[in-house]
């Protein structure tokens, strides 16, 4: 599943047409591996919690390959530099996002038996219900990475492959960036209040 994200990305920033394609039709046809080796881990009574943190790994590495991927192919189109720097940024603020590291450190201390579980769960019920806004949401499933978002881009990007179409991948990698920005001033800020 991990792979064929990254495989799929490597295909589509070729510059070749036919891999390209192919690139795209792994991108949407990586979701049936997720759901096939889940379901098979349920069947025959494997699950485990590593297979569940692969599981979640796989799908960060696969939609960290996919903007990374539209990214290097809307520069491949236009030769902008600005698209380099985009990655960068939205790559970056991926790794500083202060959620992973707050639940990093959060899962540390309970492991380390420095915090108690139950104390947390119980005063953040009421914060959690607060943040549930409109907006909040609306932020946080505009351009995610499920599949229904995933195919409709792959879909676009198709048809500016076949029709020589520029605007729809600049516009989703544009539409991503403001995504991105949003959401780590957004969640540093749910944070900090």
């Amino acid at each position: 599943y991990c792979l064929s994200g990254i495989i799929a990305g490597v295909f589509l920033i070729s510059n070749n047409s036919i891999l390209m394609v192919i690139g795209l039709i792994i991108f949407v046809l990586k979701g049936s591996l997720d759901w096939t080796d889940g379901l098979i881990a349920r069947m025959k009574n494997i699950t485990s919690s590593v297979g569940h943190v692969l599981d979640s790994w796989g799908s960060h590495i696969g939609s960290l390959s996919f903007i990374s991927s539209i990214g290097i192919y809307c520069f491949n189109n236009t030769n902008e530099n600005i698209y380099l720097f985009l990655i960068i940024l939205v790559l970056f603020l991926k790794v500083i996002d202060f959620k992973y590291f707050a639940y990093h450190q959060l899962f540390y201390e309970i492991l380390n038996k420095q915090l108690n579980l139950k104390a947390i769960k119980n005063n953040n019920e009421n914060e959690i219900k607060k943040q549930n806004s409109f907006f909040v949401l609306f932020i946080k499933n505009f351009m995610d990475d499920r599949s229904r978002t995933v195919d409709l881009i792959c879909f676009l990007i198709l048809l500016k492959i076949i029709y020589n179409i520029n605007f729809f991948s600049n516009m989703i990698f544009g539409l991503y960036i403001l995504k991105s920005i949003a959401l780590f001033f957004g969640i540093f800020y749910a944070y900090y209040y």
